[in-house]
């Protein structure tokens, strides 16, 4: 198996001797997500609700460490209307990292070690401590810009900057 994720890594990185850093996102990257829809009971389609959800006020403050989530999960409720409480919601957005991808932790452990590894994501402090990135990773990232530490959000221009 090593053996062919080596093989994967050289395809993939053809020239690589330009490269300095390779540059992960963790949710719908490294971490698998539930679906959204089933997870949180919406009426709406999957492209909907990543539009909104990336717009989203409450989403915005939440992610880029501004509140905590409980406050998130109860303006989440009025924002979006849901007919549930913000402690229901809570859990459901609790539960919806589904682990790492197949793979995932395998694949960015035979990165050479050459190359520095870091992580560019939207995320919060639940999701982070969930996913344990470093111990799943051990110290594999050289640097992890995450948006509720730095208040920075993708896709707006300044989180590529800082």
């Amino acid at each position: 198996m090593e053996y062919e994720n080596q093989g994967l890594m050289q395809q993939s990185m053809g020239g690589s001797e330009n490269y300095k850093v390779i540059l992960f996102d963790l949710g719908g990257v490294l971490l698998k997500l539930r679906d959204p829809i089933s997870t949180f009971g919406l009426q709406i389609d999957e492209g909907a609700f990543l539009r909104t959800w990336i717009m989203s006020p409450s989403v915005r403050a939440f992610e880029s460490g501004q509140i905590d989530g409980n406050e998130f999960a109860q303006r989440m409720i009025t924002e979006m209307n849901l007919p549930m409480g913000w402690q229901e919601l809570l859990n459901r957005f609790n539960d919806w990292p589904d682990g790492f991808y197949p793979k995932a932790i395998e694949l960015v452990g035979c990165i050479p070690s050459r190359y520095k590894c870091a992580i560019l994501s939207n995320t919060n402090a639940l999701h982070w401590q969930q996913a344990d990135v470093p111990g799943n990773f051990g110290s594999r990232f050289d640097r992890c810009f995450l948006s509720y530490e730095s208040g920075l959000l993708k896709p707006d221009q300044a989180s590529y900057y800082k």
